[in-house]
């Protein structure tokens, strides 16, 4: 099966290279000089470890997420899409994630980036709801599964076979196309298990999949280019030391007018289009959801193992739920506080430092719907990753 696939491929990449396509296209690890690509959250830029390696500055930090990167984008002047445009306070997150992208794909992110962070440190953003039901579900880790990111997660000669082998046997769990994974074993042999008879269509397969992973990197990265952006450190005056609470304070009287049709703090637009005259039907809907009996857990220690094994110095953010919507569906509040003390506890025994915002589970526009961050939420993490960068 390895050779057909490999032999179908070849015939795809020998008629794009006939073309003369591949060429007329810059390499993915050309990002352009005097632009910053960091707070952009296109899929394109994070399936390429060449392009962020490349668009990263002195003053970037890696920060690794999920879908609130790109919930808000451009509405909130908190948003670190609007808010690293106005602010210089001497760092600027390279966002790195999106949506259903959870601990696991982090885990290689993070591994594939290790020689790259500067100042080796790094930031993973946690949402409970990565936690739900059995965690990240096959079929959305598929979607976000990148072969050039996993490619180099194995390349790093810093991380032992041991922990290659554990992400492994996630992938194969997640489904995760076997053809892919030996292909991309090929490109390290001596950081996993010996060869098998398989070896010549894998070392095929890892030659065609790469070639055309790399096409498809460069289409998309061409949008990517065009969205670069010139703010940042140089237009703006430096201010290392902002008023966090005048922000605050002027934060809250702008989702104030946003977020006055509910009591929940939720703003008026995503209220009105997902909840509206329905509330009522809401009540009591999550009470049997849990966040305790997840395989995510294990993932998220991958993604501090990796850390640990690759000398990098690590945040994580603890976000809260939405405590006023959440009393309303129904959901444990001993259950949440257990959730919260799940992940200091993996946090402390890994001694890695973490940002606690579960406190602000009932802080109105801490989040700006049922899920993700809002005005205040955003200001919270940034202040506390400038204390992490600064510290």
């Amino acid at each position: 099966m390895k050779q057909l696939v490999a032999m179908a491929l070849a015939g795809m990449l020998a008629l794009s290279v006939a073309l003369g396509y591949h060429g007329t296209l810059p390499p993915q690890g050309l990002a352009d000089a005097g632009y910053y690509y960091d707070i952009l959250s296109d899929e394109e830029k994070m399936a390429s470890p060449a392009f962020i390696a490349s668009a990263l500055h002195e003053d970037s930090v890696l920060v690794f997420g999920s879908s609130e990167f790109g919930a808000g984008a451009y509405q909130m002047a908190e948003h670190p899409s609007v808010f690293f445009r106005e602010h210089n306070i001497g760092y600027s997150p390279m966002f790195v994630g999106g949506a259903h992208t959870q601990s696991l794909q982090h885990a290689i992110n993070v591994g594939a980036l290790a020689g790259q962070a500067p100042g080796n440190k790094v930031v993973l953003i946690v949402s409970p709801q990565w936690f739900a039901g059995t965690g990240v579900q096959p079929q959305a880790f598929r979607s976000r599964f990148s072969w050039e990111m996993y490619e180099a997660f194995l390349a790093q000669a810093g991380l032992s076979a041991e922990l290659k082998q554990r992400v492994r046997v996630r992938l194969d769990e997640l489904g995760v196309d076997p053809a892919h994974l030996d292909a991309s074993a090929a490109a390290a042999p001596a950081s996993l298990a010996a060869p098998s008879l398989a070896w010549p269509a894998d070392i095929l397969n890892s030659f065609v999949y790469g070639a055309l992973d790399d096409l498809k990197a460069r289409e998309g990265l061409q949008s990517v280019r065009q969205h670069g952006y010139t703010s940042g450190s140089q237009v703006m005056a430096e201010d290392t030391d902002p008023d966090w609470e005048g922000l605050r304070q002027q934060a809250a009287r702008t989702a104030s007018a946003t977020c006055d049709n509910n009591r929940f703090g939720i703003e008026n637009s995503y209220f009105n289009e997902y909840i509206g005259p329905d509330v009522a039907s809401f009540a009591g809907a999550d009470r049997a959801v849990s966040y305790l009996d997840s395989r995510e857990y294990d993932d998220l220690r991958l993604f501090l193992d990796v850390c640990d094994e690759a000398g990098l110095e690590s945040l994580v953010v603890i976000v809260p739920v939405n405590g006023a919507w959440y009393d309303h569906t129904g959901m444990s509040q001993d259950m949440r506080a257990s959730y919260y003390n799940n992940i200091r506890t993996i946090c402390a025994e890994s001694a890695t430092a973490y940002a606690d915002l579960s406190g602000f589970e009932h802080e109105r526009y801490f989040l700006r719907d049922v899920m993700h961050l809002g005005w205040l939420g955003w200001l919270a993490v940034e202040e506390a990753v400038h204390g992490f960068v600064n510290g």
